[in-house]
């Protein structure tokens, strides 16, 4: 009905509404704020295949999930503490039996000495 109102520009109908659409518009912006502070915004810059500092990155990385992808390159950009939390985050997906768990202590360990925060 509202839909249909909207779309006709059918004024009895959306004063009849305007309630509910405010009431609508006030839930999907405490939602917009609450999910804005989850999301992080990034931008990438495109680079040829003959890039020294991406083959270099490549080769470094080579093998690794996204994650310990990511909090590896956060380390190197001296983002410490978003690293830190990407480590964590692996932590708790994965399996406490994991090989990859001694890997990701060293590497909060490497991150703890880099801030001198042990």
């Amino acid at each position: 009905m509202v839909n249909r109102a909207l779309r006709t520009q059918d004024i009895e109908i959306i004063i009849t509404m305007s309630f509910f659409l405010c009431d609508l518009h006030r839930n999907i912006e405490q939602i917009h704020l609450q999910i804005e502070d989850q999301l992080w915004k990034v931008e990438l810059t495109l680079t040829s295949d003959d890039d020294s500092l991406t083959n270099d990155l490549q080769q470094e990385l080579q093998g690794l999930t996204t994650y310990h992808w990511l909090g590896e390159l956060l380390f190197k950009m001296d983002n410490f503490e978003w690293a830190e939390e990407t480590y964590e985050k692996l932590i708790e997906d994965i399996n406490q039996n994991n090989n990859d768990l001694s890997f990701i202590y060293n590497q909060l360990g490497r991150i703890k000495n880099s801030i001198t925060d042990y």
